[in-house]
């Protein structure tokens, strides 16, 4: 029985199955690598496990793109799994039943007379014993116990994960109505801890910098919200607005629409291809591929990851060599089409422009910071989803971040740097006044 095996498809996976005897009734569905679900399924000596063996990713982006996916997936497993276990039924009853015979027909060779009715007696015996297990698992088969499963690997920290995600979507509506708050409250706070800027009004044109909103959209919420509050003319995005390149994933920017100002992404190294594409044909949000937009006279040049790290894509060793290499072609661009802000998706793309342009901003690596190198001032802003789906984990608690950046003549006279902290909603305002702008 342990040598039986069967697979097939189910939804968007191919699957391994096997029927294994064992004290424990168990099913096992074991997720390389991340370990396996156990559930107490049935009192049958046997243990039922599937193992996940490989992903059809064509198939979960057309998943992704349904507008019930759960039903979607539903539907598809129920068809795809009756099949499957016929299957597996039939080969475990052929094969247990052939080791029958051939047990019966070894045993028979001793007592010539009886061979046949020894290998008949094994045959049935086997039939009779695997029939039977495969009845009482299917007589005594428990679906509600998958509501209390058990988890080996890293997944144990699923129940946990589901939990926090719950939590921070379980009231969507009151979230966006505290942040509308902190957002008005930040403006206030700013004006009272420090003071006007000092710039002459006219003229300053005010930039939203986000970066890695990893899908989500809360971390949207607080951009959107930073953008009214502060009037900003305009919000860039320096890259990962999805994360794992499934087409689907695209739709996040259908909450980008109803931002007051226009949104310019320069895509980082989990905007795949495709998601690039598709975010494109959203409205309100322009996809810049080493573009300079022009916003109320400031130009700004976005450069996007040259490499792809999710699904299907390149290591992120192999991604950082390649932002090296186009360092050298980041410079020429710069050089020639002279732009008072660089927008890039990792700030060694800019290595060979310091010195050729007065700003540089950037994302990736999820923490802020700032440094000033031949003249050049280069900024990192922290995650503005929190660091996306690691957001919903207890364990990391991290905060919403985004900055204000204040442009004179498209230089930089000051910044405003907002954190917003957990569903609790604390946050801080720093302020950086640059007077050698």
């Amino acid at each position: 029985m342990p040598y039986v095996h069967t697979g097939g498809i189910v939804g968007p996976a191919r699957v391994d199955v096997v029927v294994r005897p064992s004290f424990h009734g168990d099913t096992v569905i074991g997720v390389p690598p991340f370990g396996r679900v156990l559930v107490d399924s049935h009192a049958a000596p046997a243990e039922l496990r599937a193992t996940i063996e490989e992903l059809d990713v064509p198939a979960l982006q057309r998943l992704a793109a349904k507008d019930d996916i759960e039903a979607e997936l539903r539907s598809s497993a129920e068809s795809d799994v009756g099949g499957l276990v016929r299957r597996a039924a039939i080969r475990l009853i052929v094969v247990t039943a052939l080791a029958g015979a051939v047990v019966g027909l070894l045993l028979g060779r001793r007592r010539r007379p009886l061979a046949f009715r020894t290998t008949a007696a094994a045959t049935g015996g086997a039939l009779v014993f695997t029939v039977g297990t495969l009845g009482l698992v299917w007589g005594g088969y428990r679906v509600d116990s998958f509501e209390e499963p058990r988890y080996t690997g890293a997944l144990e920290r699923a129940p946990a994960v589901v939990d926090a995600v719950r939590r921070e979507f379980g009231d969507l509506s009151g979230m966006r109505g505290r942040l509308k708050v902190l957002a008005s409250q930040i403006s206030e706070l700013t004006k009272v801890a420090t003071g006007p800027v000092p710039a002459a009004e006219p003229g300053e044109v005010r930039l939203l910098h986000i970066s890695d909103v990893h899908l989500n959209p809360l971390g949207l919420e607080v951009a959107r919200n930073l953008a009214e509050t502060f009037a900003v003319h305009a919000v860039i995005d320096t890259g990962d607005l999805t994360s794992f390149g499934i087409d689907g994933e695209s739709r996040i920017a259908s909450l980008i629409e109803s931002f007051d100002a226009p949104y310019y992404l320069v895509p980082g190294n989990h905007d795949s291809e495709e998601n690039r594409a598709a975010l494109a044909r959203y409205a309100n949000l322009t996809v810049l591929d080493g573009d300079v937009v022009e916003i109320r006279g400031v130009h700004v040049l976005g450069v996007p990851d040259p490499g792809y790290t999710t699904i299907g894509g390149i290591s992120r060793e192999a991604a950082v060599g390649l932002r090296n290499e186009h360092a050298d072609e980041v410079a020429d661009l710069v050089r020639r089409r002279r732009p008072d802000v660089l927008a890039v998706a990792g700030l060694s793309l800019a290595d060979d422009s310091l010195g050729e342009v007065p700003l540089v901003i950037s994302g990736d690596i999820h923490e802020r910071s700032e440094r000033e190198e031949d003249g050049t001032r280069l900024l990192t802003v922290g995650s503005t989803g929190a660091t996306g789906l690691g957001s919903f984990t207890v364990e990391e608690d991290r905060p919403y971040e985004a900055e204000i950046l204040h442009l004179v003549d498209g230089r930089l006279v000051s910044l405003d740097y907002v954190t917003v902290k957990g569903e609790g909603g604390a946050f801080t305002v720093d302020r950086v006044v640059y007077t050698d702008s």
